[in-house]
Formats: C-alpha cells, sequence, structure tokens
C-alpha cells in the first residue's frame, strides 16, 4: 500500500492484516485438525495390534496350559 497516512487507508490496511491473520488461523486450524486425525488413527491402530496381539497371547498360553494338564493328568 502506499504512504499514505490517512485513517481510511490505515484501517484498510489494518483490516487486511486481520483478515490474514484470521485465514492463517483457518489454515493452522485444518493442519492441525488433520495431524489429530492421522493421530488418532495411529492411536486406534496401535491399540488394534495391542489388542490382536494380547489375544493371540493369551489364546497360545491358554493351549499350553491345556497341553500341560493334559501331559499331567497322563502321568
Amino acid at each position: 500500500m502506499r504512504n499514505c497516512c490517512c485513517h481510511c487507508c490505515q484501517l484498510k490496511e489494518h483490516n487486511n492484516h486481520i483478515n490474514a491473520l484470521k485465514s492463517n488461523l483457518r489454515n493452522n486450524r485444518r493442519v492441525m485438525n488433520t495431524f489429530m486425525k492421522d493421530i488418532r488413527e495411529e492411536i486406534e491402530m496401535f491399540h488394534y495390534k495391542y489388542s490382536k496381539d494380547l489375544e493371540a497371547l493369551m489364546q497360545e498360553n491358554e493351549e499350553l496350559l491345556l497341553s500341560l494338564l493334559s501331559e499331567v493328568e497322563l502321568v
């Protein structure tokens, strides 16, 4: 903007600056929402994998326990 000292030009410049800040804030919020969505998905995948691993481990332990019990019964 040219060097003008009238109040009207100062207000326009101020409003342009405020609008640019608002636009940046909206863009930042979009980026943060995208990051939060990605983080949530990663956490869900981790929990899913952990629960599946835990399920498999419990199944394996149950099978080992049953195997041991059957061996003890044979003795």
